[in-house]
């Protein structure tokens, strides 16, 4: 007859092994996750190193073109094989224009993950659509204390982006004078926005179009839509992206899993 420590043990080794299986079905995930929510543009940046073309997985199927000195291949920022980009403040992808990419006055949401290696106080471009020192089209940047959604009225949020740490960050506009400036999955500010005018030049990330603000640290998995993504939509793309917590099921398993051990040595 088994005894109650190996009972116990081997439906620990079960669950353990239930929640190794979800964990990877987290990790497919991301991709479709995003995917599910029709971007225009969609960049996951795990091309090959010595890639010279940044695949576009979105149906667009807009591929950019690498120039500088990127270091193609790195970790990736969220849970999952694909790999990332250091843009190393040096770098960048050049994109070419797509109507699918105006959205003057309109609804449209930029995502991306990224790892921050400033400080500076400038504001290091993750995607730009923007004509340099104009009004024109709308961008993303970061700079150490704060994120920015460019336009022709620029919105930005506080938030320290100096913790060596991986962040995941969207900009949502309503198109109607409001954007929505989240990360890890939470609201962190509103701000009024407008995007009024056209840029019809290539789009960039990791730099902004005259090659000035360029990003130093990793970037990877930049998406672009043509709608204000939810605050739950922006909370599944998270959870999608990130390492699952064990469950407190989970953890009381493994403890009862201890206790047994204990319990056997004493004897």
């Amino acid at each position: 007859m088994l005894s109650t420590t190996h009972r116990r043990l081997t439906a620990l080794a079960a669950i353990l092994a239930a929640f190794a299986t979800d964990q990877a079905a987290a990790r497919a995930d991301y991709a479709t996750t995003v995917l599910a929510n029709s971007p225009v543009g969609y960049w996951r940046l795990g091309d090959a190193p010595g890639s010279t073309t940044a695949l576009d997985s979105s149906t667009t199927a807009n591929d950019g073109a690498y120039f500088g000195s990127p270091v193609l291949g790195v970790a990736g920022l969220i849970d999952d094989p694909n790999t990332a980009v250091d843009f190393g403040g040096v770098s960048g992808v050049t994109i070419a224009h797509s109507s699918l990419y105006d959205f003057v006055d309109q609804p449209f949401t930029i995502e991306a993950w990224v790892k921050f290696d400033g400080p500076t106080p400038f504001n290091s471009r993750i995607f730009d659509n923007v004509g340099a020192g104009t009004p024109d089209g709308y961008g993303l940047g970061i700079n150490d204390s704060s994120m920015i959604l460019f336009g022709s009225v620029n919105a930005s949020v506080n938030f320290s982006f100096l913790d060596s740490r991986a962040h995941y960050i969207v900009f949502t506009s309503d198109g109607l004078g409001t954007a929505n400036g989240y990360v890890d999955g939470i609201l962190v500010g509103s701000a009024a926005y407008s995007s009024s005018f056209p840029f019809s030049g290539p789009v960039h990330i990791g730099a902004d179009s005259n090659g000035v603000n360029r990003f130093n640290g990793i970037i990877d998995e930049v998406a672009l839509y043509g709608s204000a993504l939810s605050g739950d939509q922006i909370q599944a793309h998270y959870r999608a992206g990130v390492v699952p917590e064990p469950s407190s099921i989970v953890l009381g398993a493994i403890g009862l899993g201890w206790l047994g051990s204990r319990t056997r040595r004493r004897r």
